[in-house]
């Protein structure tokens, strides 16, 4: 790098023009956040949340400044209008357990209570369909019609269908939520042909696909194709 001032804090301790003359020396992760920031222009006034960070600048500036540069998820930055009392206490009554994500936040995390859902159970959810972005089906006796309900969410985030009965057919239906990050596929018997159809989701960062039917060779390709995709086995 050809910056002066880096090449200064750069040089051995002793050197007649080491950086700074006196006090204490940068450490390395100072030295680590003024390289990237005369990479990128050193200007004074685009904000670092603007910029693409590399992994280990995120990590530095978190741990050492607790700056956190992450984007922050759009159920953290969006409203919603809060579901009706009487219609949130009928969900929390029966078969889900859960609720809104935080005070203040009007989206809704829900986990199913019992493993046999009932038909008024799926209608319950379907009234709350826009709210909800966290769903935990797990082990329950969901099937591929269930998710004809689940993929009216537009706002899910995560879901856990680990341990039911769904199969391939059920996943190419879930290829319509736009916002779909987290996927728990585990113990299913999904297999390459259905996992295929879930590389349409642009936003899908993770899926547990440990003793499911997806072959290693499928992964292996997928992680060449996609590196940002975080697939647990």
């Amino acid at each position: 790098m050809e910056s002066g001032i880096f090449q200064r804090v750069t040089l051995p301790f002793g050197h007649s023009k080491f950086m700074p003359p006196r006090g204490r020396p940068l450490g390395y992760r100072e030295v680590r956040i003024l390289e990237w920031w005369i990479e990128n222009g050193a200007s004074f006034s685009n904000p670092v949340s603007a910029e693409k960070l590399p992994d280990d600048l995120i990590r530095i500036l978190l741990e050492e400044y607790n700056l956190d540069t992450r984007p922050r998820p759009f159920y953290e930055v969006l409203s919603m209008e809060p579901v009706a009392p009487a219609i949130l206490n009928s969900i929390l009554d029966e078969g889900f357990s859960g609720g809104v994500l935080a005070e203040g936040n009007n989206f809704l995390r829900l986990k199913a209570r019992r493993k046999q859902l009932s038909e008024s159970d799926w209608q319950l959810l379907e009234q709350v369909k826009d709210h909800v972005v966290m769903l935990d089906l797990a082990g329950t006796n969901a099937n591929d019609g269930s998710l004809l309900v689940v993929s009216q969410m537009k706002n899910l985030y995560k879901l856990d269908l680990n341990n039911t009965i769904i199969t391939d057919e059920g996943l190419e239906i879930l290829t319509r939520l736009e916002r779909l990050g987290i996927l728990n596929l585990y113990g299913t018997s999904v297999s390459d042909r259905g996992v295929a159809d879930l590389k349409a989701i642009s936003s899908l960062k993770k899926i547990y696909l440990w003793e499911s039917g997806v072959s290693d060779d499928f992964i292996h390709s997928w992680r060449n194709e996609n590196s940002m995709i975080d697939i647990v086995w």
